[in-house]
């Protein structure tokens, strides 16, 4: 039987701590990711649960779309009842549930929401295409990135992780990897996690180099699972930052709300 070992972690006085054990997640909700296999989201996801079980993750609560889709009030009932969420997967967060549900909704409790979204892949396009027919323009510009951000924020959610643009599915479970690896193993707070991965030069290209490994967190394909290993890391200076060869995708995941909010 699993036995789930104390985490010891001192909040610093300009913080705020956030519930290991109230991690609530969505993955991958029509199950349409099925053009990479390694990437899967449902296979990250699910690996990266196993890796952090026995300080994190062994009381997470989720659904994933190969066991069922979530209807509207599992979306709720997610929302309502956690400190943190994740939404995982293709397409876009309001693509899945009503816009005029999440604004009704006061979710003051959901310190921290993580969208890694705004992927597509031939089934999830079709899908979609499908699914927008009948929606309005006022409607599809609701379900955009930034107007649900804003929607988050206006219901109450402290702090919103996201892509403002799209993204692959490699990148997103990169990205995943490194947000639960300081968020969780690190304890990093919110604010510093995003500029880890803004400040990783190549952070929107394949692996990092054997060089660039010595000075940040690196994940990487092992066997079957999804592996991720935190390392120290040198303050980058600002030259890093005025690098030519860092493009405008290297800052498609950024924070929305408060820098301060660390897990325990």
């Amino acid at each position: 039987m699993f036995e789930l070992q104390a985490l010891d972690r001192a909040v610093p006085p300009n913080c705020f701590p956030i519930d290991t054990n109230k991690f609530k997640y969505i993955v991958e909700p029509y199950d349409v990711a099925i053009d990479s296999e390694f990437f899967n989201p449902i296979k990250i996801m699910t690996d990266l649960k196993d890796q952090y079980q026995a300080h994190f993750t062994s009381q997470w609560h989720g659904i994933i779309g190969s066991d069922h889709m979530p209807s509207h009030a599992d979306w709720e009932q997610q929302l309502s009842s956690c400190k943190a969420f994740i939404f995982y997967g293709t397409e876009h967060f309001l693509a899945n549930m009503l816009p005029s549900k999440l604004i009704s909704m006061n979710l003051q409790d959901c310190q921290l929401v993580i969208l890694l979204d705004l992927v597509q892949t031939i089934r999830s396009a079709l899908r979609q295409s499908m699914a927008d027919v009948d929606k309005s323009k006022l409607q599809l510009s609701i379900e955009q990135q930034l107007e649900t951000i804003m929607i988050l924020s206006l219901t109450g959610v402290h702090s919103i992780m996201a892509n403002q643009w799209h993204s692959t599915l490699e990148n997103n479970a990169i990205r995943l990897s490194k947000v639960l690896g300081d968020l969780l193993e690190s304890g990093r707070t919110t604010g510093e996690t995003v500029l880890r991965i803004i400040r990783t030069k190549k952070e929107e290209s394949n692996y990092l180099t054997d060089a660039e490994e010595n000075n940040y967190s690196n994940i990487q394909p092992s066997g079957e699972s999804f592996t991720y290993s935190s390392k120290p890391t040198a303050q980058p200076s600002l030259a890093t930052l005025e690098d030519p060869n860092i493009f405008q995708s290297h800052f498609n995941f950024i924070l929305f709300g408060l820098p301060n909010l660390m897990v325990i």
